[in-house]
């Protein structure tokens, strides 16, 4: 704080301190701030009550945002950044609404114990019109862009990324049991969590390109959010504290020194009087721009912080996506490498790239890949929860049958239950627990998993898109929809189960035509649910044509295919309303199905 201290005896009383607290969540820079609106009002009244000392990053994190007991504060920084936010809103709140506060409250950094104490009425903010609104939030931004300049520079010894793979730099793997058979829940937990290596990104500060540099603060406000947002999603980026743009850096020499693949930069302007940032994602190899997106966001001085934590929010979303354009990436610079010689994040590359499709070769290969990556890394979590779902549509879709193994949606179970003793708040192996979970048409079990996957904030499109599929499969529509619509804008990418679903949902509608427009956008030749799909949606639209073909596709996949959808269907939990309606379709278009 830069005002004068008044020469006032002792603390504020806590009746001071509690109507000072409901000022400050009333006003509009915590309205839609739910986290650090939370995390204010605990450490505010557990430290009225004389427990400040005992406010420690694992109390905050299960007290506070509902994390178990297992919770490590040293490996999720989820505490640390929303203690990071919280200050910054309180420092934009006593520059704005709160600059005549008698009493204020702080958050020093390096703890969450709050100080309460008097102030004199501070120095009203200046400037006018929209860009001095932008302006009047510099001073906070300047302070994170120095410190995306200076302190983020511990980040450049070497961070490594990976999505839905929990981090802790001081593992040391398991030894490598003899046979998968031998890999017990004893052996599983008897080191610390494999990290893999993974994408390295190098994000370059956001330029101010409006007139009179307005939107400086904006723009360095984005650059530290963006920062922090990759680490909430469990891809750390790396900070360039030098400033270079690549227009005046040779991308060649941004790999070299840095050592990262891709390098982010954006910019920032007024555009019909809002602020729009624009940002590139380039591959530093060969200087392919990879992907580029706008956003626009309406900023005053009281939404400046929530504008810029949206913005980096949806850039971070899309770039740690294993839908997103860096995992796209990486898939295609494998795609002729032999599965014999891929290293377990490579293996996790190729499983991303079979679920896309499921082609029954891409589950093969994946399956033997991430067999081989959890006999050298029995504590890889990811690899397990990849395993599960191998297992699953090994069950489903009778892909590499390994009947020695014992039964596969037994398998699966254990697999998933495995990820999660590892690591319980991994993303994929909850998604792949609540499909188990639907499998074995335990359904009440499977709702609480698709609530426990959807309170993961922030939330990836994959995983939305994922139980969105779900949902749609088990005849809850319109939930479906909602997260399907949700997800799509985040996926650079769109996989073909979510077309599916999108055609399941138009048909329990009756809209034929959309259904048929949907399931012609599944591009996943090899995979028989497309095929049937289309084949049934065009029956049903009057396109003879179209399902004539498809049909014949069909029998090319699977000449006994009449005789398998039933039970295909059964295994998948199929919506009985829609698979009634899918099957009659089928019937017409020629199959003879019993």
């Amino acid at each position: 704080m830069t005002d004068e201290r008044q020469s006032v005896p002792g603390p504020p009383s806590a009746t001071e301190v509690r109507a000072e607290l409901v000022a400050v969540l009333a006003s509009p820079v915590f309205a839609q701030a739910g986290r650090s609106r939370e995390l204010l009002s605990f450490v505010v009244e557990e430290t009225l009550a004389g427990r400040g000392d005992r406010l420690k990053g694992y109390t905050v994190a299960v007290a506070v945002f509902g994390r178990t007991e297992d919770f490590d504060a040293q490996a999720d920084p989820l505490v640390r950044v929303e203690a990071g936010r919280l200050r910054k809103r309180l420092a934009a709140y006593y520059r704005g609404a709160g600059q005549h506060a008698r009493v204020r409250i702080e958050l020093p950094r390096g703890g969450y114990t709050p100080m309460f104490e008097y102030a004199a009425a501070a120095t009203p903010p200046t400037g006018s019109g929209h860009a001095g609104a932008i302006g009047n939030a510099t001073m906070t931004a300047k302070r994170r862009l120095a410190w995306v300049s200076a302190g983020i520079t511990v980040l450049i010894a070497g961070v490594i990324a990976a999505l839905f793979i929990r981090y802790d730099t001081g593992t040391v793997p398991a030894p490598a049991p003899a046979s998968l058979s031998a890999v017990t829940p004893s052996s599983r937990m008897a080191s610390d969590t494999v990290v893999l290596p993974g994408p390295r990104l190098l994000v370059l500060p956001v330029t101010d390109l409006s007139d009179a540099a307005s939107l400086q603060g904006f723009a360095g406000g984005v650059t530290a959010e963006l920062v922090q947002a990759l680490v909430n999603f469990n891809i750390v980026a790396v900070a360039n504290p030098a400033g270079n743009d690549i227009e005046s850096t040779a991308l060649s020499a941004l790999r070299k020194e840095f050592g990262v693949g891709y390098v982010l930069a954006g910019s920032a302007r007024i555009i019909n009087g809002e602020a729009r940032v624009a940002v590139r994602l380039i591959d530093t190899d060969l200087g392919t721009l990879l992907w580029t997106s706008t956003f626009d966001e309406a900023v005053d001085s009281t939404n400046a912080i929530s504008a810029e934590e949206r913005v980096a929010r949806e850039i971070a979303m899309m770039l740690a996506s294993p839908l997103g354009p860096i995992y796209t990436h990486e898939i295609a610079r494998i795609a002729g490498k032999p599965t014999a010689d891929l290293d377990p994040y490579e293996c996790l590359l190729r499983f991303y790239q079979y679920v896309q499709s499921f082609a029954p070769k891409g589950h093969a290969e994946s399956v033997a890949c991430m067999q081989r990556a959890v006999l050298a890394e029995p504590r890889l979590a990811v690899a397990w929860s990849a395993l599960a779902t191998l297992y699953l549509h090994e069950f489903i879709y009778g892909y590499t049958p390994q009947p020695d193994r014992g039964p596969p949606l037994d398998r699966a179970f254990e697999a998933v239950r495995t990820a999660l003793d590892i690591d319980s708040t991994g993303r994929l192996a909850v998604i792949a627990l609540a499909a188990i979970r639907l499998a074995r048409g335990e359904h009440e079990a499977f709702e609480r998993t698709v609530g426990r996957a959807l309170e993961f904030r922030p939330a990836h499109p994959a995983v939305v898109a994922n139980i969105g599929y779900l949902l749609m499969v088990t005849g809850e529509y319109e939930r479906g929809f909602e997260l399907l619509d949700e997800a799509v804008p985040g996926i650079f990418d769109v996989p073909s189960f979510v077309y599916v679903g999108y055609a399941l949902g138009y048909l329990q509608r009756g809209d034929y035509q959309r259904a048929l427009e949907a399931a012609q956008k599944i591009d996943s030749p090899d995979w028989i649910v497309g095929s049937l799909a289309e084949t049934a949606t065009a029956t049903l639209a009057g396109r003879r044509d179209i399902a004539d073909r498809e049909l014949q596709h069909l029998l090319e996949i699977d000449p006994d295919v009449a005789s398998s959808v039933p039970g295909l269907f059964e295994r998948a939990q199929l919506d009985p309303a829609v698979r009634a309606t899918v099957i009659d379709a089928l019937r017409t278009a020629g199959l003879a199905i019993p």
